[in-house]
């Protein structure tokens, strides 16, 4: 999607607050978050977001603490701006000078790596962010046999494998505490979707994607339903075998 298009069409469709995909995926993250990271709520951890697109996940880290976002694209660091007082928001690359004067309890690059060009360099200013014990939580796009016309239109520059992003993390010293492929249930409807439907649609610039093509209010709540099933094996930290997605929560080593 152009910028201009894609900036107007997400938010004339509330796609952050009522899209089955966000929505679920928040829901996903916020269990792992209970569960794996033992975060409780009412805390005051300093949660840093990378990447953090329309704050679509400030709800969630707001729960747990105090929340600081990094985010390059002015159109959504003035939508943050507006709509999330208590939220410090930096318009910037990462790393940069403002978000790396702190510390932080938790840093989140959820589908923000994937657009990296040298992810090793941000990996490395996660770890000397983060206080001893501090978490990483990533999220990625899946298999590189996934790839489509929507990776090129949305800017990214790879897809992973669950074993790959482990060891390029560990490799700069984290730890991983929890790892799994996610969005497994609806797997072959994407594949489908992505390999096929997309295709034939490439040349539409105006195709937002299956992540943000609007649905009507039936299929939006049965996608949500199932996509959600999966927080019941997540919860129970339980490896799903595939699916579109990645998700790693990593912990820094004591110094």
């Amino acid at each position: 999607m152009e910028a201009d298009f894609a900036h107007d069409y997400i938010l004339e469709n509330k796609i952050p607050e009522k899209h089955w995909w966000f929505r679920a995926r928040n829901n996903l993250i916020y269990i792992v978050l209970k569960k794996v990271s033992s975060f409780i709520e009412g805390g005051n951890k300093d949660i840093l977001d990378v990447g953090s697109g329309y704050g679509q996940l400030f709800s969630i880290w707001q729960k747990f603490g105090n929340v600081y976002s990094v985010e390059n694209n002015k159109h959504y660091t003035d939508y943050q701006k507006k709509y999330y007082k208590n939220v410090v928001v930096w318009s910037s690359e990462f790393p940069d000078k403002d978000s790396s004067k702190y510390t932080y309890d938790l840093i989140c690059m959820c589908d923000f790596l994937e657009h990296v060009q040298d992810p090793d360099k941000i990996l490395r200013q996660d770890y000397e962010l983060l206080k001893n014990k501090g978490f990483l939580l990533i999220t990625v796009p899946a298999y590189k046999w996934l790839w489509s016309y929507f990776d090129v239109r949305s800017g990214h520059v790879k897809r992973y494998l669950r074993k790959e992003l482990i060891s390029n993390v560990e490799e700069i010293g984290f730890k991983c505490i929890y790892s799994t492929y996610f969005m497994t249930f609806l797997f072959i409807p994407a594949v489908i979707i992505r390999k096929f439907i997309n295709s034939i649609k490439k040349k539409n610039n105006e195709f937002p994607g299956l992540e943000f093509a609007s649905n009507g209010r039936f299929l939006n709540k049965l996608l949500y339903y199932i996509f959600n099933l999966e927080t019941l094996f997540i919860r129970r930290k339980i490896v799903m075998p595939f699916g579109l997605s990645i998700l790693g929560v990593f912990q820094r080593s004591s110094d």
